[in-house]
């Protein structure tokens, strides 16, 4: 009977990257048709062009470009987020965060191999120095390693809870930090699958 790997042995793993390619390209035909209809709705509301592309820090620290569907007046998403409640979001922005439909074109970047379907979040350098500044040296440490290990990811536990959490807060990095971690140790086929049936719980919870 074939071992399957866990922990890091799965977040490296081919099997964990053809799994990601699997269920991105699966979901295309639906993220495509509702990306647009989003894309649409945010050009409408203010005219501006509604897709576009930060960077963030990847894999072993490596920066890379990630898509996303803007959710806030163009000249206000340089700085860290403040999650679903955001208050820069426009009125349609506040919607998209709220259903998560800004995150869908990151399925180019699962396909370009840039992320995974189930990691640790993105973050912009400004959220790593954050990070720095929140935790004890060895805390840093031992978190930017889970996080850096592998490719980042489109769903995470972390994601799954950060919209009861106050937003750049102590808690906020130190609750990050212990999920990344966390996932680090207990990475596994079905740990994936029980963060991917979370996000969608949670996600049809805020829709409701």
């Amino acid at each position: 009977m074939k071992k399957v790997p866990c922990g890091e042995a799965w977040i490296t793993s081919s099997e964990k990257r053809r799994n990601d390619v699997l269920i991105a390209a699966s979901l295309s035909p639906i993220i495509s048709t509702l990306g647009i209809i989003s894309a649409a709705a945010m050009f409408i509301e203010d005219g501006q062009g509604p897709i576009f592309q930060q960077k963030r820090i990847g894999q072993d620290g490596n920066p890379f470009n990630l898509f996303k569907l803007r959710t806030m007046n163009s000249s206000q998403f340089v700085d860290a987020s403040y999650g679903v409640d955001d208050p820069r979001a426009t009125r349609v922005g506040k919607i998209l965060r709220k259903l998560t439909l800004d995150e869908f074109p990151q399925a180019i970047n699962i396909l370009k191999g840039e992320m995974s379907v189930v990691g640790p979040r993105p973050l912009l350098q400004a959220d790593i120095d954050a990070m720095k500044s929140a935790l004890s040296p060895s805390d840093y440490s031992d978190w930017f390693y889970a996080y850096s290990v592998g490719r980042p990811g489109w769903l995470s536990q972390f994601g799954n809870l950060s919209h009861s959490l106050e937003a750049q807060t102590e808690g906020y990095y130190t609750e990050r930090a212990e999920l990344d971690v966390q996932y680090l140790e207990l990475a596994s086929p079905e740990f994936d699958r029980q963060i991917i049936k979370e996000a969608v719980s949670v996600g049809l919870g805020l829709i409701s």
